[in-house]
């Protein structure tokens, strides 16, 4: 006890910003809290917003409990439901903890919970989606999406209103949650205040015609409306796709528009000359510096990984090749002996691609900063990884 008592004598004479450095370099959110509950001078440190703030930015990965995948086949002996979660081996925490069970035992997905697929991600946040016309009457002229936002570690969720539109129209693709415009973890979105976006195609009269709708939740979380957003693009667009800053596609003639996910506003990019063959192809994955790559495929089985320039202008470069045949381990070259050798690249993770090849059992795994590849199965191809955080700010609760 008087050792205790000495300890903490010791302490209070380290100054605040001594300690706020000391708190900073903990391993995970969990210390933190942890380190919150013993006093009420630490509790004071860590609740201030500018603290987490950088506690977040520097301790980002810990901050994520695991991935969701909508394909059980990531776990093979798994008899649960689609989506699947995978704890992260950093966060060493109950994975039943965010089981999805709750959506299905409250009967907010009255469909087969398999046929409700996770949409996007973020922060603490999933958005699961169900477009009734995928797996109804195709004969109705109309379409209805219907969209639940939830928060797996405190088992709470917002229904989100259903977008209904005419057969006229697609989607391409959505919906994605859009951030709030503040500089914080997660976006700056909660189950009470989020947005989400998504675009739409007209498949019949003008195909080339898109169209942004964007939901806002009203206060507290509950319904909320689609709007009709003033962002409207007459071209081809095909979705390559996103990062946790924007989303992308690819709209012909070496241009990338790109989505703003604060301001849900276009900015354009263009790629070298060369990089006009098979655009529907290109993949956007992200980096884990967080910026995008563009991802390319070139006769001989090579791929190309594009970088936004740093010279401030509104071009991307290349940052690296990649020859396929020296980096899959097993893969058969002749794979690659002719110019049309087909080849599929799907986005798995950050900084992770998978890739199929014609005339293989196995696809592989690749990481495109590693260079680390392994075979795993052809069904690895579907499974995307969306990862959760855990919810930040954190409650702190005092023990004394």
């Amino acid at each position: 006890m008087i050792s205790g008592v000495r300890t903490m004598d010791r302490m209070y004479n380290i100054p605040d910003e001594v300690l706020e450095l000391i708190l900073l370099r903990l391993a995970s959110p969990l210390h933190l809290i942890r380190a919150a509950s013993t006093s009420k001078r630490l509790r004071r440190i860590v609740r201030d917003t500018g603290f987490l703030r950088r506690f977040a930015s520097l301790n980002e990965k810990h901050l994520v409990a695991g991935s969701y995948y909508n394909y059980s086949s990531i776990i093979p002996s798994t008899d649960s439901p689609s989506p699947v979660f995978v704890p992260s081996p950093s966060a060493a925490m109950d994975s039943s903890r965010f089981s999805l069970d709750f959506l299905w035992s409250d009967d907010i997905c009255s469909s087969d919970p398999s046929l409700w697929t996770i949409s996007d991600s973020r922060g603490s946040l999933l958005l699961l989606t169900f477009n009734d016309n995928d797996y109804e009457d195709n004969c109705s002229s109309s379409w209805c999406l219907r969209a639940v936002v939830c928060e797996p570690s405190t088992r709470r969720y917002t229904i989100v209103a259903p977008l209904v539109r005419s057969d006229c129209w697609d989607m391409n693709p959505g919906p994605f949650f859009l951030d709030s415009g503040a500089d914080d973890t997660g976006g700056g979105i909660s189950l009470s205040s989020f947005r989400l976006v998504c675009v739409l195609r007209e498949r019949y009269c003008h195909p080339c015609h898109h169209r942004a709708v964007t939901f806002t939740s009203s206060a507290g979380g509950s319904c909320g409306s689609w709007r009709e957003s003033n962002v409207e693009w007459q071209t081809s667009m095909f979705f390559m796709g996103h990062t946790k800053a924007s989303l992308y596609w690819h709209v012909g003639n070496r241009t990338v528009a790109v989505m703003d996910r604060r301001t849900a506003e276009f900015t354009s990019s263009r790629l070298p000359g060369t990089e006009e063959t098979y655009w529907n192809a290109h993949r956007v994955v992200a980096g884990r510096d967080g910026e995008a790559r563009i991802v390319i495929k070139e006769a001989g089985g090579v791929l190309k990984v594009f970088v936004k320039s740093q010279d401030g202008s509104s071009e991307w470069a290349l940052e690296k090749r990649i020859q396929l045949s020296n980096v899959l381990p097993g893969c058969n070259p002749s794979n690659f002996s002719h110019e049309r050798a087909w080849i599929m690249v799907r986005v798995r993770d950050t900084a992770l691609i998978v890739i199929e090849l014609f005339g293989e059992r196995w696809a592989y795994r690749l990481d495109i900063e590693t260079m680390e590849a392994e075979q795993v199965s052809r069904d690895a191809v579907y499974n995307v990884a969306f990862p959760c955080e855990l919810p930040w700010p954190p409650a702190f609760h005092a023990s004394n």
